[in-house]
């Protein structure tokens, strides 16, 4: 899938990258859009789910959009989730970037990455893989969290 990781995922800016590189500390982030710095804390360690309208204000203070911050925070929750063995977590952060990515007109690129998360949350939860796009043992996390 090293085509997938280096066409989507390996793109994709983290909260805490985005938040770094627009020189804020959480406390200054948090302060901007109104929230307390636990919460930016928990999104860019992806122990917070990020909604799509919370990523809309944090993409006007970094350089980074909302879904691919929303997209980076899900595929760090399902990494966790697969290191804790938590199969209902790995469906459901698979479930936020499909749902993302269902009203999008993707490209074959964007297709086989979606399809790529949802083999390998599938595989992960016992089903198994449902396309041929992709195997399940493919690396889907290649967003950068420095």
């Amino acid at each position: 899938m090293a085509n997938i990781v280096d066409g989507v995922a390996k793109n994709l800016t983290g909260l805490r990258a985005a938040r770094k590189n627009a020189g804020l500390s959480q406390r200054a982030l948090a302060d901007l859009i109104g929230t307390d710095p636990a919460n930016v804390a928990g999104m860019e360690s992806a122990a917070r789910s990020m909604s799509i309208k919370m990523a809309s204000r944090l993409a006007e203070h970094v350089d980074a959009g909302s879904a691919e911050l929303v997209i980076a925070n899900r595929l760090a929750a399902m990494k966790k989730a697969e290191e804790n063995r938590d199969p209902a977590g790995v469906l459901l952060a698979a479930k936020s970037i499909l749902e993302l990515a269902g009203g999008e007109d993707l490209t074959d690129e964007g297709e086989k990455f979606v399809n790529a998360v949802a083999d390998r949350a599938l595989a992960f939860a016992g089903v198994g893989p449902v396309s041929k796009s992709a195997s399940p043992d493919e690396e889907v996390y290649g967003y950068e969290e420095t």
